[in-house]
């Protein structure tokens, strides 16, 4: 989890020096009718890499932190589905009490133990989820931490910064 929080940090970073590159492309860019640079579409490929990576670890660190809990939710599903099961094992059976009370107290506890097989079997399902995409992330390299953003980002200050400045208007 911690390599890949690093990765998440670093792509967080060049993601925040894109869309603040953006902003000044875009504020200057109007002013100085500037076209759309091959470095501009680099820019905004890189930036659709980024958001699909970032999504991607996110969910990925998710399911690692969601893992204890679900399994948790399973583990407390069952202990409530074994205690239903036992009391229905030692309640005494229908025809041996003229009770109607009895009766409808085993109604209520059959449908309970339906209900809570239901329940442990949704968290059941979760945690094999959540298991599966976590093997399925750590079989997967991470992202290369490494920064490709910046050259692409001093491209275009560069064309910004050599840009010719829109005259001003003269005052008299």
């Amino acid at each position: 989890v911690r390599r890949a929080e690093v990765v998440l940090a670093s792509v967080n970073r060049q993601l925040d020096l894109i869309n603040q590159t953006e902003a000044a492309w875009n504020a200057a860019a109007a002013q100085l009718a500037l076209g759309e640079p091959p470095a501009l579409k680099a820019l905004k490929e890189r930036k659709a890499l980024l958001e699909q990576q970032r999504a991607t670890l996110q969910s990925q660190i998710n399911a690692i932190r969601a893992l204890p809990d679900a399994e948790a939710d399973l583990e407390k599903a069952q202990a409530e589905l074994d205690a239903i099961e036992r009391a229905l094992r030692t309640a005494t059976p229908p025809s041996t009490t003229q009770d109607p009370g009895h009766a409808e107290a085993l109604r209520n506890l059959t449908a309970q133990r339906e209900m809570r097989v239901q329940q442990r079997d949704q968290n059941a399902q979760e945690v094999e989820t959540l298991r599966s995409g976590i093997q399925q992330a750590l079989a997967t390299p991470l992202p290369d931490a490494t920064d490709r953003t910046t050259p692409i980002i001093e491209q275009l200050l560069s064309i910004l910064e050599g840009a010719p400045k829109p005259e001003q208007p003269k005052t008299k």
